[in-house]
């Protein structure tokens, strides 16, 4: 079969790969198995239209918006690209444009981005989960994206350092899982607006 799984251990360099030869050689494969039993399913140039739903590059922490952009494509319903610094602005300025059928983004640990711009992914994006957990995001942008997401079910916003109003602002009923971990200036009136509106 043209398509298999790897073990990390198999993979002679992977660290080392260029970015353009990692995209090559996992764009042959449906998944690979890192050293901690995590999988990262990886949308290749090769594969059929229907499996063009899910781009992961998590393991690639020096992609690039050069890199990352170009991977687009309005059939990716989920991207993961957790712990991938380099992205900027630009990055998300082309998912809001390239991904109308975007459900599902983990954007975790990318502290030097605008909020308004992930608010902008929001905006034309039907999202039900995101994880912006680790970033400064403010009571604007969370209010932008819950009022452009009326679908929104899965919301991460661990170590955010919210206020109470935050967390408030994106307690809709349509909200099934809130993780607000670390975020220590939370009060009681945060759990109320949950209590109150998420049922």
């Amino acid at each position: 079969d043209e398509h298999q799984s790897y073990e990390h251990s198999e993979m002679p360099g992977t660290q080392a790969f260029s970015t353009a030869a990692w995209r090559r050689w996992s764009s042959k494969l449906d998944q690979v198995v890192t050293d901690d039993g995590a999988t990262m399913d990886f949308y290749g140039e090769d594969h059929p239209e229907e499996d063009h739903r899910v781009l992961v590059d998590g393991a690639l922490m020096s992609l690039t918006d050069d890199d990352f952009i170009p991977m687009l494509t309005p059939a990716i319903e989920r991207i993961n690209v957790e712990g991938c610094e380099n992205l900027s602005g630009a990055a998300m300025a082309a998912i809001a444009s390239t991904c109308p059928r975007l459900t599902e983004l983990n954007l975790r640990g990318h502290w030097q981005l605008d909020p308004q711009a992930i608010a902008a992914v929001a905006e034309n994006c039907p999202l039900t989960q995101l994880n912006v957990s680790y970033i400064s995001m403010t009571y604007a942008a969370l209010q932008a994206i819950a009022n452009a997401c009326p679908k929104l079910a899965t919301l991460n916003v661990c170590h955010c350092f919210l206020g109470d109003e935050s967390v408030a602002a994106v307690a809709r009923q349509c909200l099934t899982d809130l993780n607000v971990q670390k975020c220590i200036w939370l009060t009681d009136a945060a759990v109320n607006a949950v209590a109150a509106n998420c049922p």
